[in-house]
């Protein structure tokens, strides 16, 4: 039988090993515990078969009903134009001590940072409708002129669209470091429009007029007149700044409001005049309109 304190030595030796053991793979869950981890994430969105024109009506068939005095066309049409789609990769690191640390909604990937890509792709829409005109008169002298086919009169009945895309253009790819932001802006540069408007638009020389302007999906909007007219203004206001030293001044500045929609009288005009409206995008696209002011002539009798 062993003695009694070798069998103590033993049990302190065991007990030692365990506590190791248990405090190693503490450590190596702590450590865990506090370590980032990084969550990616791939986003894509497909816009509208845009930048396009419509193919004329072609009449695939007709008939018509000689009690209802009607003529009924089969017609189709097709538009061909591009679809924009834009992709974003991106990474955000969470931690993964979180519960579903990589199970995070949109909202969470606002500062994640990777690659944008915008590709176009051929795109077509298939119109095709049912197209109903109205004779004269009733039975056998109802009268429907279908000899001569003119695609807009009569009554749309049934009007259905499909869609198909092709191949992407890789001339027009782009891929760019960027973050889920510039993605969405992307995405909401694709809506913008900006219209303007001068009324009256004919006015005698040394008269005003209207300028009014409107826009949408854009950041800043801007008016310039050939006449010297310009809008926004800028607005006076005050800044504080901070030195290096912690000590405040109060500045002055003149900075120029957003101006997305305005409306203004324009100074006397006595010759043409040109308004140019530039909308500008979160991503640095822009919307030019312009809108023209014409002078009455003066006739001298001779």
């Amino acid at each position: 039988m062993p003695p009694a304190h070798h069998t103590h030595k033993t049990w302190f030796a065991l007990v030692a090993v365990i506590v190791i053991a248990i405090a190693l793979i503490s450590g190596i869950e702590l450590a865990r515990s506090n370590s980032d981890i990084v969550c990616s994430r791939s986003f894509q969105d497909s816009g509208s078969c845009t930048n396009g024109s419509w193919g004329p009506w072609t009449l695939s068939s007709q008939s018509t009903d000689q009690n209802a005095c009607t003529a009924s066309f089969n017609e189709t049409r097709t538009y061909t134009g591009l679809r924009n789609t834009i992709t974003a990769a991106v990474s955000i690191r969470g931690n993964i001590h979180a519960l579903n640390y990589c199970n995070l909604g949109d909202g969470s990937f606002t500062g994640a940072s990777g690659t944008v890509t915008s590709q176009f792709s051929a795109c077509q829409i298939q119109e095709s409708r049912t197209r109903v005109v109205t004779g004269t008169g009733s039975g056998t002298s109802c009268n429907v002129s279908a000899t001569s086919y003119n695609p807009n009169v009569g009554t749309i009945i049934s009007d259905n669209h499909s869609e198909t895309d092709g191949e992407v253009d890789d001339s027009m790819t782009q891929t760019m470091s960027g973050t889920y932001q510039l993605y969405l802006d992307m995405i909401d540069a694709r809506f913008a429009t900006s219209s303007i408007s001068v009324a009256p638009a004919l006015l005698r020389s040394g008269e005003t007029t209207r300028v009014a302007w409107t826009s949408d999906h854009v950041k800043t909007c801007s008016v310039v007149g050939t006449n010297g007219d310009s809008w926004p203004k800028p607005v006076a206001g005050t800044r504080v700044e901070t030195d290096a030293e912690g000590n405040q001044t109060t500045v002055s500045t003149s900075e120029m409001p957003a101006g997305k929609t305005g409306s203004e009288v324009s100074q006397p005009i006595v010759q043409q005049t040109i308004y140019t409206l530039t909308c500008t995008t979160a991503v640095g696209t822009q919307q030019v309109s312009r809108a023209t002011v014409n002078i009455i002539p003066i006739f001298l009798e001779q």
